[in-house]
């Protein structure tokens, strides 16, 4: 689709035209979903709240159960980014309801369940995700969970069948593996140098904003402050509305000296999602 090859090309103004067009053509709740998802990218959070229930209104008269299931994690996935863990709850419930076990969808419900402190039902699901999918990220997610209670030897043992996997499917060249691999390295501390490594390389295929706030990571774990900052301020230009972005920008920024800059980011990060602290952490 030319609008979704625009946006990944990072030429979002004609990716937002495209999908206007769609939607003028009567491409109905698929145009509705891209332009609510590119307001959200944008910081228009009623705007993308607002074309995400028309097209869920949309779908329920002619798509499939699954659609429509897909539609409200989506909007679960809007609320969720934005600290509204209620709402963001309350959707995903909506989509698990009409389309049961899909995994993805069981993940954010977790990691929804975990920020709003009801550790004992998101491990529950934790625990069933390596089981329901072999993609190393659930491993990760499960670590996570077990290093929160403290079961220190079987995170370990988890995170070390991961980064095998994640080698193995990185060489691939998918994208959202790589990344998620160069997470997984960061996070858990395994191997910082080929984290910097791998985010450079992305930084040089991609270069968006996600690219680069992801090589300011890797520096930033390294303890490369000033080449952190360099890499954030150009993923920084303009207003950058992530709230993931903004908050690890705002840690950048501390760590950097760069005082005024964490002021800005930090209020900005607190405005956009004011969990962030708590679900993003160092």
């Amino acid at each position: 689709m030319m609008g979704d090859a625009f946006l990944h090309g990072g030429r979002y103004r004609s990716a937002d035209s495209c999908y206007y067009v769609m939607y003028e053509v009567g491409e109905g709740f698929e145009s509705l979903k891209r332009i609510a998802l590119w307001n959200e990218r944008f910081g228009e959070l009623g705007e993308a709240i607002a074309y995400m229930d028309r097209a869920i209104a949309d779908a329920r008269e002619r798509a499939s159960r699954r659609d429509v299931g897909d539609l409200y994690a989506q909007l679960a996935g809007i609320f969720y980014a934005r600290g509204f863990a209620d709402a963001a709850l309350e959707n995903i419930d909506s989509s698990l309801t009409l389309s049961p076990g899909v995994v993805p969808r069981m993940a954010l419900r977790a990691d929804i369940l975990r920020v709003k402190g009801l550790t004992a039902a998101s491990d529950q699901i934790y625990e069933r995700l390596p089981e329901l999918s072999p993609h190393p990220y659930y491993k990760t997610l499960l670590a996570r969970a077990c290093n929160q209670r403290g079961d220190y030897v079987r995170a370990d043992s988890l995170v070390r069948i991961a980064v095998d996997e994640y080698e193995a499917l990185s060489l691939q060249y998918l994208s959202v593996v790589v990344e998620r691999y160069i997470e997984c390295l960061l996070d858990f501390d395994i191997d910082r140098e080929k984290a910097l490594s791998l985010a450079y390389a992305q930084s040089r295929k991609r270069r968006d904003i996600y690219a680069y706030e992801l090589l300011a990571w890797a520096y930033y774990k390294n303890e490369q402050y000033d080449r952190a900052w360099s890499a954030v301020a150009l993923g920084l230009r303009g207003q950058a509305t992530d709230p993931r972005v903004v908050y690890r920008a705002s840690l950048i920024a501390n760590a950097a000296g760069e005082d005024e800059r964490y002021q800005v980011l930090s209020e900005r990060s607190n405005r956009l999602n004011p969990l962030a602290a708590v679900m993003y952490g160092k």
